[in-house]
């Protein structure tokens, strides 16, 4: 799944020395837009492609070049074990992993897929973080795990027994090693260090101040400039310290019952409870709506800036990203441009 620290897993995995399995080496070390690429019906249609104004004819071909390369890779490996990684697989459609599993069994007569899963509220409360950092204001629905769809098409694809499930750590297990529980789970061996961990949270603070930009600047990751301008004010935002985001079940309405449902088939699926989740805290903000989360962003605006938040002063302008992170964090936006921005796909280019 997604937000399961995966970015950690695949970092490791990207640059570690492996001793008995390969890591398929790719433009970054996240396969996710390459499965999109390999096994999408019309990979220049999600949004990854779109950006970047990228023709099907040239999604065509940068496709077959890359099973090329993937087939290479596979051919030229002594090892046993291969690992492609991608959260992208989890919500995979069911022609798209069908025509994943097509693929690889040319290969393996064995394919398992390991799946970290994550309490549905954890878990949503991270991926409104990842929402926001990307440019998206999602409907709460959209935050959802949905285990019993995405689980049941992967089962379908892949088969049951293939399909392996395991709780991710609890937000408060610090002390886990999920490398080393991951290499421990599928049998990879390495002697390089696994104490790796990537992508921190954002603060609450940091979330609600996103979230006003997001809802009132009108700002549209519309060109390669307006992404590089987003990127420079998350990457801003991040820094501001504060507390851990909670949402509450009402911030789901009429879901809720669904969203203690579907965490019950994954317990039984899974065989274990998730973790309760903490009481409300000092160390925590638990945000019931969008109108609770905004409310509390033009607070830390007021603290951090000022003066109140006023939507006109942010309307769309590749500056007013900039601008934004500059007014809550007291950094000048001519520094905070400088900072380096890695693209979605950074190593190589098609054609």
């Amino acid at each position: 799944m997604f937000k399961t620290g995966s970015s950690s897993i695949q970092a490791f995995l990207d640059r570690a020395r492996l001793k008995n399995a390969t890591y398929f080496g790719w433009d970054h070390p996240n396969h996710s837009t390459l499965f999109v690429l390999l096994f999408a019906r019309r990979p220049e249609a999600d949004w990854v492609f779109r950006q970047r104004e990228l023709s099907a004819e040239t999604c065509a071909d940068w496709r077959e070049r890359e099973k090329q390369a993937l087939t290479r890779q596979i051919e030229g490996s002594s090892d046993d074990l291969f690992i492609f990684s991608a959260e992208r697989v989890y919500r995979g459609r069911p022609p798209e992993l069908r025509a994943c599993r097509e693929f690889f069994s040319r290969f393996f007569p064995q394919i398992d897929v390991h799946c970290y899963v994550r309490d549905p509220m954890s878990y949503a409360a991270s991926m409104l973080q990842q929402s926001l950092k990307t440019g998206d204001v999602p409907r709460p629905r959209a935050l959802l795990p949905n285990f019993r769809l995405r689980i049941a098409n992967l089962d379908e694809a892949f088969g049951r027994d293939a399909v392996k499930t395991r709780m991710y750590s609890r937000p408060a297990d610090v002390r886990r090693n999920l490398v080393a529980d991951f290499c421990n789970w599928t049998g990879v061996e390495t002697d390089t260090a696994t104490d790796v961990r990537v992508n921190s949270s954002m603060s609450a603070e940091a979330t609600a101040l996103l979230y006003l930009f997001r809802r009132h600047a009108g700002f549209a990751l519309s060109s390669s400039r307006a992404l590089a301008a987003n990127g420079r004010m998350v990457r801003a935002l991040t820094t501001i310290p504060g507390r851990r985001t909670t949402l509450a079940p009402e911030f789901f309405g009429a879901d809720a019952a669904e969203i203690a449902d579907d965490r019950l088939w994954m317990e039984e699926r899974m065989q274990e409870r998730f973790p309760s989740e903490q009481p409300d805290g000092p160390a925590t903000v638990t945000f019931t709506s969008f109108d609770d989360l905004e409310a509390f962003g033009r607070e830390v605006f007021q603290q951090r800036a000022g003066k109140p938040f006023a939507a006109e002063d942010w309307q769309d302008d590749t500056r007013s990203p900039g601008r934004f992170a500059a007014s809550v964090t007291g950094a000048l936006p001519r520094l905070a441009s400088m900072l380096p921005l890695r693209s979605p796909i950074s190593r190589r280019r098609p054609g």
